[in-house]
């Protein structure tokens, strides 16, 4: 689940993981070293596939605005 910042998005998705018993992954938790850097690609991409490797979840995420 993508959305921007106060859209519920990260009510939404707990309430979903919920209702269909997946675990919830917020994903922005996940995403930002020490002091708000932003990892490389590849070192994301691979974080990503550590945390999906479960056969189901329910991820969420903020999207920046242009």
């Amino acid at each position: 689940m993508l959305s921007s910042s106060g859209a519920g998005e990260s009510i939404l998705a707990r309430e979903m993981a919920d209702i269909l018993d997946l675990p919830l992954i917020h994903l922005d938790r996940h995403f930002w070293k020490p002091g708000w850097v932003e990892p490389d690609k590849a070192e994301w991409a691979k974080k990503v596939v550590d945390l999906s490797s479960s056969d189901a979840w329910m991820g969420e995420r903020l999207v920046r605005s242009a």
